[in-house]
């Protein structure tokens, strides 16, 4: 059961739909928000507080695409879940990129499917909130000990080098002052290198672009300041860094710069994304899948069923047999659909190789040039 206080947005233009879950999630203890176009659920979102959205893709005066994007201009942190029977897989990916968490397809048969999509985006925005309050209490403390760094320079020195973070000053003047251990590591340069360089030593910048850790881009004093930005290593790589950056309130205009190297992150969020894409892909797949296997079934049985009627014509005989054949096929594809999205199980079986060879010299033949010859014993 959810809690009380989790509100849930339902953009639908289907009657039927807006109204069976809304009492399906309203039995759940969910308080749920109705709106039957895009622009309304839009208005709803401003005005309401919002946990998680639900949104058709088809719907007059705004599509769900154009809702998405909106929605995830505002506020990304919002889970979004499109529920449509729109089924291209076009259609899948622009929605994932747009920044749909979810993706299920209309008709819904199992309303478990629903309550698992928003169980777990639920459960992956908490973690996030938890993760970015958790992260912004760190930075208080760090600022808080930073305008002690005179008094406390000693004990703070030996906090800063065993920090996982890297850790520098920049002076007014650009140039680099204090780095730890980990930038060091980071950036490739020892200590000593590091400290008879300037900024834009490490921070990749095209000629005549302004580094973002220079004085004058950091107007308030009070106000931290976090973006990302590029670095390069020794070895010329580049390197995708978070920075955290805050102006010290002193003579010589110290900025001090928290650096962690997100590259590795941001390779494993790039395979989660496609993981989350393809699983979706597969699912369509697999229901397109199924579909066409109740067609072949019709048309092997009727097939049967002519050949059961014990004509005497050898060619429509053989031209049955074809049909067969071809049906058996066709069954075989759908079967590797099916594996591909995970809906059938694999088995190993022991087969003859040459009528396989056989088979696919003939579907080779049709597709290379006629003056090329394949001959096979």
């Amino acid at each position: 059961m959810a809690d009380a206080q989790t509100a849930i947005l339902l953009i639908d233009d289907d009657e039927a739909v807006r109204l069976s879950l809304n009492d399906y999630l309203g039995d759940q203890d969910y308080r749920v928000f109705l709106a039957d176009n895009g622009r309304k659920g839009i208005e709803l979102f401003a005005n309401e507080r919002i946990d998680l959205a639900i949104i058709d893709l088809r719907m007059p005066e705004m599509d769900g695409i154009e809702v998405l994007e909106r929605i995830t201009e505002v506020n990304p942190e919002t889970p979004l879940i499109v529920f449509s029977g729109t089924g291209s897989i076009a259609h899948v990916v622009e929605a994932l990129r747009k920044g749909a968490w979810d993706y299920i397809r209309k008709p819904l048969k199992n309303l478990s499917i629903l309550d698992h999509a928003i169980e777990n985006a639920l459960e992956k925005a908490r973690l996030k909130q938890e993760n970015r309050r958790y992260q912004h209490h760190l930075e208080q403390m760090v600022a808080k000990g930073v305008e002690k760094i005179r008094d406390r320079e000693e004990r703070l020195g030996a906090v800063i080098q065993s920090a996982m973070d890297g850790f520098f000053l920049c002076d007014s003047r650009g140039r680099i002052r204090e780095p730890n251990d980990a930038f060091c590591s980071i950036v490739g340069f020892s200590e000593a290198e590091l400290s008879a360089m300037h900024i834009t030593d490490v921070e990749a910048v095209g000629e005549g672009a302004q580094p973002e850790h220079l004085l004058h881009n950091f107007p308030d004093q009070k106000e931290r300041h976090r973006f990302v930005d590029q670095y390069r290593h020794k070895n010329g790589s580049l390197i995708e860094v978070e920075v955290s950056a805050q102006k010290i309130d002193r003579e010589d205009g110290l900025v001090v710069n928290f650096v962690r190297d997100i590259t590795g992150l941001r390779e494993m969020e790039n395979r989660l994304q496609q993981s989350q894409k393809m699983e979706a892909i597969g699912t369509l797949a697999g229901g397109i899948a199924h579909d066409f296997n109740n067609i072949l079934s019709s048309i092997l049985g009727f097939t049967e069923l002519a050949k059961m009627r014990g004509s005497s014509d050898e060619k429509l005989q053989n031209n049955l047999n074809h049909v067969i054949a071809s049906g058996l096929r066709a069954k075989d594809l759908v079967n590797q659909i099916l594996t591909f999205s995970r809906r059938a199980e694999t088995q190993k079986v022991v087969m003859q190789i040459a009528p396989l060879v056989k088979e696919s010299l003939k579907l080779l033949k049709a597709t290379i040039s006629p003056n090329i010859e394949i001959t096979y014993n």
